[in-house]
C-alpha cells in the first residue's frame, strides 16, 4: 500500500486515513471486479485494488494554481477529503477501467448516474447544437407546446453539456483530442451519464411533439428547424446516441 501512504505523507492522523482507505479498497475491490468484467473487461482483484488505491492517491494530492507572478501556489483542501467514500467513486473507477480498454461503459442507473460516459466528440457537439435549436424554437413559440421542455430546464442542460465540450478541449488541446485514447475506435469525452440520458429523452419527446405540430411550421422564425425536427434524421442521431449510453449488450 506504498502508493497512498507515499502521497499521504506521515503523523498520526494519515496513518489512520492510510488504514481508512486500505480498508475501504479492500472492502470494495471484489464490487469493482464485479462492475468491470460485466461489461466484459477482464480484471484481477489485485489490480481491482490498484486502481481503487490509485484513484483515492489522485484525488487527495495537494493542487496548485499559478499566481500573477507564474509560481504555483497550491490550493485549500476542500472540506470533504473522504470523497471516495461517495456512493459513485467505485463506479466512476470501474468506468476509467473500461473506457480504458477502449470499451463503452453502462452505468447500473443511467437516469441518476453522475459518473462520465464516453460520447465521440461529433455525437456530444450534435447533442448541444440539437438542445440549442429546442431552446430556441421554445423561445419564439407564443405558445408552450406539448412534449417541449421549457426553457428553464433545457438551458441549465445545454450549459453544462458545451461546458462539458469546451472545458475537455482547453484541458487536452487540439494534437491530444486526435492522439486521444479510443473508445470503440472513436475519439470520446466524458458527460455526465444522467445529463446525456435526460437530453436524449428531451430529444425523443421533443422531436415528437414538433412532428406532430402541423402549425410549427408556419411559426414565424422556425423554418430553419425543419431539418433538426425531421423524423429521419432524429431518429438516426438519437440510434447513434443510444449505442454509446444505453447499449442493449455493454
Amino acid at each position: 500500500m506504498a502508493l497512498v501512504g507515499h502521497l499521504c505523507g506521515g503523523g498520526d492522523e494519515m496513518d489512520q486515513d492510510r488504514a481508512e482507505v486500505e480498508t475501504w479498497a479492500d472492502q470494495h475491490a471484489d464490487d469493482l471486479v464485479t462492475e468491470v468484467e460485466r461489461h466484459g473487461v477482464p480484471i484481477t482483484r489485485g489490480e481491482a485494488l490498484w486502481r481503487l488505491l490509485s484513484a483515492v492517491a489522485i484525488v487527495q494530492a495537494p493542487e496548485y494554481a499559478i499566481d500573477d507572478g507564474g509560481e504555483p501556489k497550491p490550493i485549500e483542501p476542500g472540506s470533504d477529503r473522504q470523497v471516495w467514500r461517495r456512493p459513485d467513486f467505485v463506479e466512476q473507477v470501474a468506468a476509467g477501467a473500461v473506457h480504458f480498454a477502449g470499451r463503452v461503459y453502462l452505468p447500473v442507473d443511467l437516469a441518476t448516474s453522475t459518473t462520465g460516459v464516453a460520447i465521440p466528440w461529433g455525437v456530444a457537439t450534435e447533442l448541444v447544437t440539437r438542445l440549442s435549436a429546442l431552446l430556441a424554437t421554445g423561445l419564439t413559440l407564443e405558445t408552450s407546446l406539448v412534449g417541449l421542455a421549457p426553457p428553464r430546464d433545457l438551458a441549465p442542460l445545454i450549459v453544462r453539456l458545451s461546458s462539458r465540450v469546451a472545458e475537455t478541449i482547453a484541458w487536452v488541446g487540439d494534437d491530444d483530442i486526435i492522439n486521444d485514447t479510443k473508445v470503440n475506435g472513436r475519439r470520446y469525452l466524458l458527460v455526465r451519464a444522467c445529463d446525456a440520458w435526460r437530453a436524449a429523452e428531451i430529444l425523443r419527446h421533443a422531436g415528437n411533439a414538433l412532428a406532430d405540430d402541423e402549425s410549427l411550421a408556419r411559426s414565424d422564425g422556425t423554418d430553419g428547424f425543419d431539418d433538426l425536427a425531421a423524423q429521419s434524421a432524429r431518429h438516426t442521431f438519437l440510434w447513434e446516441l443510444d449505442t454509446w449510453i444505453n447499449p442493449t449488450d455493454p
